[in-house]
């Protein structure tokens, strides 16, 4: 109501039913059909996965298509709980081998695998067999990739009336309806797309991609796994008529990287860009004078974490407390007291430190005993 700009969902689990008619969001608090004891195969908790895994997971099923990091993320996250991933390969491989075997090692880790060619007569029966035993078919991709595949979710209802679908992509949300959710991305792009790469590399002019794997793809995989784990919990309360579905994609885990920047009123956010102009980018040392990287004497760095807000004067209490550490540091923080507002202080304190710090003739070392027995972290 005030104008706030608010994040959206970061994951989320909706019915999609088999005919033509648009998908409703399931109701968390319960299912419309009434629940029957035959319907849903029951999950096991407190036994062991074919594969030996234990845990709260542990008896659940997961057929795994997903490719690169982030997919592959969700099943590797849930085996870590004990349940019995098969990932599935292409016999031709998509991605290059740095994809799909130095990614793989960790986005793959705890699942069995197989390879099969699902557009093979052969290779589409023994799909569709190991679809029939799963509790949860994972995939990033569109829906349109989907239909193509002939893995929709009508397709999955047909093949496993108890399969949960657990579909991943680049740009989806909620209703699917934005103009890129069938478009293809990668961490990067949406990295673009959502302003990381602007601050990281400190503004329009320098655009610079924050990591080249890893920013979002790792969360946004947990992401799905906590839409799957939703799934799952909702399947338990009873059948329904459609496809149980479980979403995320980068763009809406990317919030989470993005979210003091994007989030909030309208004013708050120029306020907080013209105010954190200088605190962006590969050189950004912190937010302030007292969260802040600084060089020692012997080359070697400390990061000191005196207070979480920007000091005001030399009277705070951070100020003061940070006095105590040193006579060198008590003649800093007097010596920046004498601006004439808080931005001024908190600049002047910053240069005045990053002197004292470099030199003094101290090491990092030395400055962190110092530091911390005047009880400055």
């Amino acid at each position: 109501a005030d104008g706030s700009i608010r994040p959206g969902p970061v994951a989320w689990v909706k019915e999609e039913l088999s005919f033509d008619a648009e998908a409703e969001p399931l109701d968390f608090a319960g299912c419309s059909h009434p629940a029957s004891s035959t319907s849903v195969r029951p999950v096991d908790v407190a036994g062991q996965a074919p594969s030996g895994g234990k845990g709260c997971l542990a008896g659940v099923r997961i057929l795994d298509l997903a490719n690169v990091i982030a997919g592959p993320t969700i099943g590797a996250y849930l085996a870590r709980f004990g349940a019995d991933v098969v990932h599935v390969a292409p016999t031709k491989p998509l991605y290059s081998p740095e994809i799909t075997v130095v990614y793989g090692m960790a986005a793959n880790i705890g699942k069995r695998s197989i390879l099969l060619d699902v557009k093979d007569a052969e290779g589409r029966q023994a799909f569709e067999a190991l679809v029939a035993q799963s509790d949860l078919v994972v995939m990033n991709c569109t829906p349109a990739c989907l239909e193509r595949l002939g893995l929709s979710a009508g397709a999955l209802k047909r093949m496993n009336p108890q399969a949960v679908l657990v579909r991943f992509d680049a740009w989806g949300g909620p209703n699917d309806a934005g103009e890129r959710s069938e478009h293809l991305g990668y961490d990067d792009n949406v990295q673009a797309a959502q302003g990381i790469m602007t601050r990281f590399g400190g503004g329009l002019g320098r655009v610079e991609e924050h990591a080249h794997i890893g920013t979002i793809d790792v969360v946004a995989g947990i992401g799905g796994a906590l839409a799957a784990a939703a799934a799952l919990v909702q399947r338990l309360k009873g059948p329904c008529l459609g496809t149980i579905v479980a979403r995320a994609s980068l763009a809406s885990l990317g919030q989470i990287v993005q979210f003091p920047f994007c989030c909030g009123h309208p004013d708050a956010l120029r306020a907080e860009a013209a105010a954190c102009a200088t605190r962006a980018g590969p050189l950004c040392r912190g937010e302030h004078a007292l969260l802040r990287c600084y060089e020692a004497a012997d080359g070697e760095w400390l990061m000191l974490v005196a207070s979480l807000r920007p000091p005001q004067s030399a009277k705070d209490a951070c100020s003061e407390q940070i006095s105590l550490a040193s006579p060198l540091l008590r003649r800093a923080v007097a010596n920046a007291g004498a601006s004439d507002s808080a931005n001024d202080f908190d600049a002047s304190l910053c240069s005045e430190l990053a002197s004292v710090f470099l030199d003094s003739g101290m090491s990092a070392d030395e400055w962190s005993k110092h530091l911390l027995a005047a009880g400055v972290a």
